[in-house]
């Protein structure tokens, strides 16, 4: 069966109504990107169209010097959340571009402080997907001593899955796979849960899961016009499967929008 997500993203909203209650001013949140391709515009749309539901300003900076505007966005006191959008050209250092986001201000959580804070959990910010795939989870199950498979591994979503799931209080068994590992199918339909982020259009058979275990799509594959997660829709046929779309991505929007009111409160301290 595909999942319902309203209810967990009811919840997120009663959090932000929480935070909202601390601000008397609208935050601004300004996403950053290098000659965007027709997928992150089309998300640009998205993000604009929530921060005006949530009296957000918006603003997107275009530019062929990304690494300056990040750096001057990250001291300007009228901005309280900057988000990068990727992919960005290849000759910019991926790593030097997410060091220079202000912590504070890092609304995706991609910053090495961050990202290293999570080791301890302490994190200010996490990235909003991989929040939003331990959100499902929690929701879903209760993790503790089930065994998990992160099919994935980048900055984003597998690794910082695979952390917070193991923290203490969550106490998940994890294992981290990739498209590289002999036996997946073997593995996969061991777990209780799949978390799927590997970019590849239906990937995930249902012959890869168990009977009744939790699948978590994280994929958006576009192909010939449409969106495609990385789960074969028949795996819903054998077990709780997020749709794509209206699934992961539905979260992760509001938990982006829930940030930029906790940057504000951070920022404003």
């Amino acid at each position: 069966m595909f999942i319902d997500v309203k209810p967990l993203i009811g919840i997120i909203d009663n959090e932000i109504e929480e935070l909202k209650k601390e601000i008397f001013s609208s935050p601004k949140l300004v996403s950053v990107c290098s000659s965007p391709d027709d997928s992150t515009l089309y998300y640009f749309k998205s993000q604009e169209r929530l921060c005006k539901k949530y009296g957000i300003a918006y603003d997107v900076v275009d530019t062929k010097f990304p690494q300056r505007a990040i750096s001057e966005l990250s001291v300007d006191p009228d901005v309280h959340g900057i988000f990068l959008a990727f992919p960005m050209p290849k000759e910019y250092d991926e790593y030097e571009l997410c060091r220079s986001v202000n912590p504070m201000k890092d609304v995706d959580g991609v910053n090495p402080i961050n990202l290293g804070n999570i080791f301890y959990g302490k994190e200010d910010f996490a990235p909003c997907t991989a929040q939003a795939c331990v959100r499902i989870i929690i929701d879903n199950i209760s993790p503790k001593s089930k065994k998990i498979a992160v099919i994935g591994r980048s900055n984003q979503v597998g690794k910082p899955v695979g952390l917070m799931l193991q923290r203490y209080g969550v106490d998940a068994t994890v294992v981290s796979l990739n498209s590289y590992t002999l036996n997946l199918k073997e593995i996969t339909s061991e777990q209780d849960a799949v978390v799927v982020a590997i970019g590849k259009r239906h990937f995930l058979k249902a012959d890869f899961v168990k009977q009744g275990a939790l699948v978590v799509d994280v994929g958006i594959n576009e192909y010939e016009g449409k969106v495609y997660g990385d789960a074969d829709p028949s795996v819903a046929e054998k077990a709780q499967l997020t749709p794509v779309p209206n699934g992961v991505g539905s979260v992760t929007s509001k938990i982006l929008i829930k940030n930029v009111f906790k940057a504000y409160t951070l920022n404003k301290k």
